[in-house]
């Protein structure tokens, strides 16, 4: 899969822009940006993105929200958390609750470009 859709989730404008430069540089055709976990799940129902990068820590509904309502719904979409927190306690509960990977603040391009990989060798 070459062409994809991604969705970004993250309080910080800032970090969605700086993913967004990354994703663009990986392929990505389109990024969705949600300020908070209630606009990440309008848009992913909405968009129906192939991806999403989600923020643990967000205003209202965190990461792990839209996490566990997107399994509890059903929906496809690889998920990927994202925290500047690498407790290993996030990354062991969202890898436990179904994420696909987890990516820590700040962006490395070489763990965003792996987690591509991964996302497309699962997709291919």
């Amino acid at each position: 899969m070459s062409n994809f859709t991604a969705l970004v989730a993250d309080d910080v404008r800032k970090m969605r822009d700086v993913l967004a430069m990354a994703l663009e540089q990986c392929g990505c055709t389109r990024t969705l940006m949600a300020r908070d976990g209630e606009e990440a799940l309008e848009k992913i129902a909405l968009f129906k993105p192939d991806i999403a990068f989600l923020d643990i820590e967000m205003p209202g509904k965190t990461g792990l929200d839209v996490l566990d309502q997107l399994r509890a719904e059903n929906v496809d979409v690889f998920t990927v958390m994202v925290s500047g927190h690498s407790k290993m306690e996030n990354v062991t509960t969202a890898l436990r609750k179904g994420a696909k990977g987890f990516v820590v603040k700040p962006y490395s391009m070489q763990r965003v470009h792996a987690i591509i990989e991964k996302f497309k060798a699962e997709n291919s």
